[in-house]
């Protein structure tokens, strides 16, 4: 099966299905907040340990 063909397949399910596609958008969106803030808090961390002399 060819990819653009796979691609379109793959737009059609997402055109009939708006709850599904709503939902799984949130909670990507959710989920890579959460990544986002415990990265910049990991960050925090270890920067603060450094300049602290702890």
């Amino acid at each position: 099966m060819s990819n653009s063909l796979q691609l379109k397949s793959f737009w059609n399910f997402l055109q009939r299905n708006k709850l599904f596609t709503a939902i799984n958008i949130f909670g990507f969106a959710v989920s890579l907040m959460f990544v986002v803030l415990i990265g910049l808090y990991v960050q925090e961390r270890v920067v603060g340990r450094r300049f602290s002399g702890q």
